[in-house]
């Protein structure tokens, strides 16, 4: 089998990037043929204003990736049909999350089928596809969607969405499987040396781009709370800040919590990312909405507990007081939860119970939702 998957990858950083990776080595390892198209422009400086544009490091050496797509040059998205046309696909796979991408990939579907007279399917492996405020972004959802044979969902929240736009189409459920590209896991105290940080403190990590929904300034308020004090822990914040950090800054001060909070606003590479999760005894996920999140898969990866809030996709990957907790979105809520993890002593427990739970986020059930997916799509 011949595929083309459209979506981020190296050197392009972030959650998508990663999961096309993995996904695309799942293809490999059964003997698909996989070409990546990649881009060389995702988003307008306004839309997306990071500091590093892409990751450091070696390229994954099992992947053939070719960066051919900017988003805002529609001269790209021609060259992109014609080189698919050159590979001779019989299946794209195309990742989603952003209606500002619907243009060009939509397009690029649509373009696809005209040329091939429908002869290839065509698969969107959703990642967000939410009612939207804004009007445009709906209808630019809605053209993007239309385009595709196929979903792939990794959240029953994104179920929902998709219903909600009432475009049918064959679909298949898999949970989000656990990530493959991060390394293994190491020893707690080897990963907190790497960070040149204290072997013994109570150390909890917010990991991540740092955006306002994404709530760090409930899980600093929770920090604030006196019980939480009296664990005198550290929190990491590692992840560069959407819009600043000016204001959480200050907000720490007001809290009083500048010896209790490391905030690192810079990218961390994926040969890094290991170091974080294991030198953390809990992960935290303070969500204000979500679809779903690839950081609860890192979590698993690194079998490392977790507390993400009741909203979207959160909750139904994390079983509540069994590998961590599903807080309500409130700062009280979220000290009692991080007070019981440590005076409760809970991370033996939930570390046993991640190491069994994640086994349901395999790929090869990845694998079998996407041949069964296009087996029903003929």
């Amino acid at each position: 089998m011949k595929a083309v998957t459209l979506g981020p990858a190296y050197p392009m950083r972030g959650g998508v990037a990663s999961f096309n990776e993995s996904f695309s080595c799942m293809l490999i390892e059964h003997r698909w043929e996989v070409l990546n198209i990649s881009y060389s422009s995702r988003f307008p400086r306004f839309l997306f204003p990071m500091k590093i544009p892409l990751e450091p490091g070696i390229r994954p050496m099992k992947l053939e990736i070719e960066p051919l797509i900017h988003a805002g040059n529609p001269l790209t998205w021609v060259r992109v049909v014609s080189r698919i046309g050159k590979f001779n696909a019989s299946v794209i796979i195309v990742h989603y999350w952003s209606p500002w991408l619907a243009p060009c990939l939509g397009f690029i579907l649509g373009r696809l089928f005209r040329k091939t007279k429908g002869s290839i399917r065509m698969v969107a492996v959703l990642h967000q596809v939410k009612k939207e405020r804004s009007p445009v972004k709906n209808l630019l959802n809605r053209y993007f969607l239309k385009k595709c044979h196929g979903f792939l969902i990794m959240s029953r929240t994104i179920l929902k969405e998709l219903e909600e736009s009432s475009i049918n189409r064959p679909t298949r459920f898999v949970p989000h499987p656990v990530y493959r590209v991060f390394g293994e896991k190491v020893d707690k105290k080897e990963a907190r040396a790497f960070l040149k940080l204290d072997p013994d403190e109570p150390l909890i990590l917010f990991f991540g781009i740092v955006r306002p929904y994404k709530g760090l300034n409930i899980l600093l308020q929770a920090m604030a709370a006196e019980e939480v004090r009296k664990l005198s822990l550290r929190l990491i914040v590692a992840g560069e800040f959407f819009e600043g950090k000016e204001g959480y800054e200050k907000m720490i001060r007001s809290l009083k919590l500048e010896n209790h909070v490391i905030l690192m606003d810079e990218f961390i590479p994926t040969s890094e990312v290991k170091y974080y999760f294991c030198a953390a005894d809990l992960i935290i996920q303070p969500y204000l909405e979500a679809s779903q999140s690839g950081i609860t898969q890192i979590a698993y990866q690194f079998e490392r507990p977790m507390l993400v809030t009741d909203v979207g996709g959160l909750k139904e990957t994390v079983p509540h007081e069994k590998v961590g907790y599903v807080s309500p979105v409130d700062p009280a809520a979220i000290a009692r939860y991080i007070v019981d993890f440590y005076v409760n002593h809970r991370e033996e427990e939930f570390v046993k119970n991640l190491a069994v739970e994640k086994k349901r986020f395999d790929w090869e059930n990845m694998y079998a939702g996407l041949v069964g997916l296009l087996e029903e799509m003929g």
